[in-house]
């Protein structure tokens, strides 16, 4: 049996002003629409909040020198953005947004500000300058273009990166986002920039991963973990995934930390503190054998053991799974028979962990999955 999942909106305080602005602009499109056509022949209606209006698109300020932190802390819709957007959901193939990478129809270096036509450095102007994503002419949030030069963390908001977003094939770009504490949410997650995605036709539910059991034993100072997941492709598409049965638990884990384990008490994340094995630079080379083709609705299971956490003392945990996938994806095999190679990573739901005097483990029911 095929599960079917929901996103759901989290919404504990009113609506601010510009959601309130979108909701009325959701309701009030149809009559705007004729009234664009009645009154097309008017001159040019171009620019954002003038008429043309791409379901998603991504914009800068106008001011070039604006930096992050500049920005108004409530109201977006006070900035004045450029004349015209950096991208539009014309620009894209399709968005993925379980993991927020976009698969552009054209090259992302005729997009981003990269150094010299170097893909590995943003040009010093653009560190820590703001980007908007913007829905049917609103904006929804703000990121920031991260440089690997610059020392500044900037703002805790989600990113473009010149070292890491390098990375990924040439074709795609990647919102990123590193703040994996339970008490901070993601902002890509964002019910009206689904749906504009979905105006747009570029909606992809790519997958989502959930956390079923965990053990741990301690060794030393450190605590082998052992942990089962279910991972659902959501998309309309069959992905190929990477598979810690195909790769190991060791290659596996070179990729991805595995699991964040937040101490309820002490505030503390716990993770991985180091990798086991070294495998060399030509472990970067991407392999088509490390990955499982999973169809459209369908689920695998997988249990995998990670051998470096931070020692588990006893006591109250949240536990949330990260699955990340290798980036460095040769452009032209990204689609391939009949599907994708699915690329970025992706949260599961944090769950409940108790650590008993005994070291035994009891992890929390969720059943729900993160899209």
């Amino acid at each position: 049996m095929i599960e079917t999942f929901t996103f759901s909106q989290h919404a504990s305080k009113a609506p601010p002003h510009w959601l309130r602005l979108l909701e009325r602009t959701c309701v009030l499109w149809p009559m705007a629409t004729l009234l664009l056509l009645v009154f097309s022949g008017c001159g040019d209606l171009g620019g954002p909040g003038n008429g043309e209006d791409p379901a998603f698109a991504i914009y800068l300020a106008a001011d070039t020198s604006t930096k992050i932190w500049d920005l108004p802390a409530e109201d977006l819709t006070t900035l004045d953005l450029s004349d015209t957007p950096l991208l539009t959901s014309s620009d894209l193939r399709l968005y993925d947004f379980s993991a927020h990478v976009m698969y552009l129809r054209d090259h992302r270096s005729d997009i981003l500000p990269y150094s010299s036509g170097r893909e590995s450095f943003f040009l010093d102007s653009w560190c820590h300058r703001p980007f908007l994503i913007m829905a049917h002419d609103v904006p929804l949030y703000a990121g920031q273009f991260s440089c690997s030069v610059s020392s500044l963390i900037g703002a805790m908001v989600p990113e473009f990166s010149d070292l890491s977003g390098c990375m990924y094939p040439i074709n795609t770009l990647h919102i990123d986002w590193d703040w994996h504490t339970p008490d901070l949410e993601d902002p890509r997650r964002n019910e009206y920039v689904r749906a504009a995605l979905m105006d747009a036709g570029v909606f992809r539910a790519g997958i989502s991963v959930r956390l079923d059991s965990l053990s741990s034993s301690n060794d030393d100072d450190l605590s082998i973990v052992e942990y089962t997941f279910t991972l659902t492709n959501n998309d309309i598409d069959d992905l190929f995934v990477p598979d810690p049965e195909l790769m190991g638990d060791a290659l596996y884990h070179y990729f991805t930390n595995g699991l964040v384990i937040h101490n309820l008490e002490t505030g503390e994340s716990l993770g991985r503190v180091n990798r086991s094995a070294d495998f060399g630079l030509g472990i970067t080379r991407w392999r088509e054998s490390w990955y499982t083709r999973v169809p459209s609705g369908t689920s695998i299971t997988r249990t995998t053991v990670v051998d470096a956490i931070e020692q588990l003392t006893p006591g109250e945990y949240l536990a949330t799974m990260i699955y990340q996938a290798p980036a460095t994806v040769p452009a032209f095999r990204v689609f391939r028979n009949g599907g994708r190679v699915w690329l970025g990573d992706v949260l599961s739901e944090p769950v409940g962990l108790s650590i008993g005097g005994g070291g035994e483990v009891t992890l929390g029911v969720n059943d729900t999955p993160r899209m």
